[in-house]
């Protein structure tokens, strides 16, 4: 409730802080790292997005209610992919859990198909080099490449999907709600350019689908400096911003992701 000890707390944080070493959360640790994240063997309350997709990726129908949330089994992203990959052992955990592995398979099968379904759709697909720091304790052993692989791409796929169900749920009901959009690019006559450096003729209208043929193209070719291309295309995209979107106001889609909700 308004002005209720969490209220004002929030307030007076106005958002968590992530720093390499810390994060400084806006409400209490009671909340932001106990009830509300899915700690292994305990219930959490939770909004279920329940979706059927048919084999291409294409939702057929979708529910959401609420529910509770029991995680059996705490994986980490690495371990994931790597086992996906064939280049690592099959993590910790997976056998103690009926079907798990069965289940990660599906959605690491669903989760390639609807990232295929989005591409065709126009989705740029970029690569950027992020560092992970790696501490001992307190202090800072090492700095090593955080790249993306395929058991981020799972959730990725999934969040993006339960978003737009979200999204359209809210609509139906008539109801108004913040999105994230990334709007048409203004520079979008300075991408054509950088594209012209490469050999390459872009529309001179905005065309998502022309600019993804582009970049894979570019990384086929020269993988090595493809993040160096993929972030000079993000800083001329623009920045991502928060829309309010009402009944009276369509808020504009997410040009990047090549989705409206």
């Amino acid at each position: 409730p308004k002005d209720s000890p969490i209220d004002l707390q929030a307030q007076h944080n106005t958002a968590s802080v992530y720093t390499t070493a810390q994060i400084y959360p806006m409400l209490p640790e009671r909340l932001s790292t106990d009830l509300t994240s899915l700690n292994p063997g305990v219930d959490r309350l939770a909004v279920v997005v329940d979706m059927t997709l048919d084999a291409d990726g294409g939702l057929i129908e979708s529910k959401v209610y609420c529910g509770m949330v029991h995680n059996r089994c705490k994986l980490s992203y690495d371990a994931v992919a790597a086992w996906l990959d064939g280049t690592g052992r099959k993590p910790a955990g997976i056998d103690a859990v009926p079907e798990l592995e069965q289940a990660i398979r599906l959605q690491d099968n669903l989760a390639q198909r609807l990232r295929e379904r989005r591409r065709k759709a126009g989705a740029l697909d970029f690569e950027s080099i992020e560092t992970k720091p790696v501490f001992d304790g307190s202090v800072l052993m090492n700095l090593v490449v955080d790249e993306s692989n395929r058991a981020k791409e799972i959730i990725e796929e999934f969040m993006i999907a339960s978003n737009g169900v979200i999204a359209r749920y809210l609509a139906s009901k008539s109801f108004p709600s913040i999105r994230r959009v990334v709007r048409v690019p203004k520079r979008w006559d300075r991408i054509v350019a950088l594209a012209e450096e490469y050999g390459v003729q872009l529309p001179l209208q905005p065309n998502s689908r022309a600019l993804n043929r582009f970049l894979a193209a570019e990384k086929k070719n020269d993988p090595l400096r493809f993040p160096d291309l993929s972030l000079n295309v993000i800083k001329l995209m623009g920045a991502g911003e928060y829309a309010v979107e009402t009944p009276s106001h369509k808020a504009s889609g997410h040009f990047g992701l090549a989705v409206r909700d």
